[in-house]
């Protein structure tokens, strides 16, 4: 903990400050990331004026979902997700970064949409509107619908309460939300979001071994240093919260650290949109030298510490013992 921090927890990114730069006062300071320099050296410098630090367009995608189709456009971030999926779970994918289904305000922000779902291998995009009885007046981000791009006679079918962009024609028809479909997520651009790593976690009840999955998705200890053992650390976590981090595969298999009961899994980030707490589950408040200098601690979102149990990664209430404090501590190494 830096001392000139008023006991603020913190942690910083090389790209941001200099490792010797003093604390600027800022109640509205956040978690930043630990570089690797900092890492190694368990050192720690608050930074100031990072309340925004939320969302660049490049890491809305990118490593967290394994997809190049991001697009920045009128200050807004958009992601192109390919893979399919009906209509509620497309809506929490948006929103665990922090966005939610496109909507389209004018016809330069549609002809931007149309131009480039032509450039890829999607027919039908879930857009974000949503109606009942024929009537669509307002966009899920709260906007009222000013612009339409209906296909002629739509929307022709009160039962079908969910919209998608037809790419070849280029305009909108109505659709049943239970329909598996590609969909474009829009947030604001924001500030660069911290993708630091990978690291290896190596516990200090453990210490020749580091956390890691073999077979199942269970989190283990293993005594080899491979990708599959490694994470790449994402500040602020998924849930955007102050002070929190995610942890996912460095693999790139879109593979996030996820609390199921006591047990610590790898999840995959698609197949897990329907579970409305799973982005909570998957985020974690960081703390560096809480029971040991040169260790960091991690705690779930409803205050169980991670620790290393019966050789498995599991998720605790804390208990005042050294070996429970041992048990809960870990170092972070650059994997290289």
């Amino acid at each position: 903990m830096d001392t000139s921090s008023n006991d603020k927890d913190c942690v910083l990114n090389n790209e941001l400050m200099d490792e010797t730069s003093p604390l600027q006062d800022d109640a509205s300071y956040q978690y930043i990331q630990m570089t690797k320099q900092h890492a190694a050296n368990s050192k720690t410098t608050c930074s100031r004026d990072v309340s925004t630090r939320k969302l660049k367009c490049k890491s809305f995608s990118g490593y967290l979902t394994n997809s190049p189709n991001t697009y920045n456009y009128n200050g807004h971030c958009y992601e192109f997700v390919e893979q399919p999926m009906v209509q509620s779970d497309a809506r929490l994918y948006c929103q665990a970064f922090n966005g939610d289904l496109v909507s389209v305000n004018d016809e330069s922000e549609h002809d931007f949409l149309a131009n480039t779902a032509l450039t890829l291998p999607i027919s039908s995009i879930y857009i974000g509107l949503a109606g009942s009885g024929n009537i669509y007046d307002t966009w899920y981000d709260g906007t009222p619908v000013g612009f339409t791009r209906w296909r002629s006679g739509e929307p022709n079918n009160i039962a079908e309460e969910c919209v998608f962009h037809r790419t070849s024609s280029k305009d909108w028809i109505d659709t049943s939300c239970n329909r598996a479909l590609a969909f474009i997520c829009e947030s604001e651009s924001r500030k660069e979001l911290i993708l630091d790593g990978p690291y290896l976690l190596k516990p200090n009840i453990n210490s020749a071994y580091y956390v890691g999955v073999h077979n199942t998705n269970q989190l283990w200890l293993f005594n080899q240093s491979t990708s599959s053992n490694a994470f790449y650390v994402q500040s602020p976590g998924i849930t955007w919260q102050n002070s929190s981090v995610s942890f996912f595969s460095a693999d790139k298999t879109r593979n996030v650290m996820h609390i199921v009961g006591e047990n610590v899994l790898l999840q995959s980030l698609y197949d897990n949109t329907h579970n409305v707490d799973f982005a909570q589950e998957s985020t974690f408040t960081m703390v560096e030298g809480e029971f040991l200098q040169g260790f960091v601690t991690l705690r779930t979102s409803t205050g169980e510490y991670l620790r290393v149990s019966g050789g498995q990664l599991m998720a605790h209430a804390y208990e005042n013992t050294t070996a429970f404090e041992s048990s809960a501590s870990f170092q972070m190494f650059p994997f290289l």
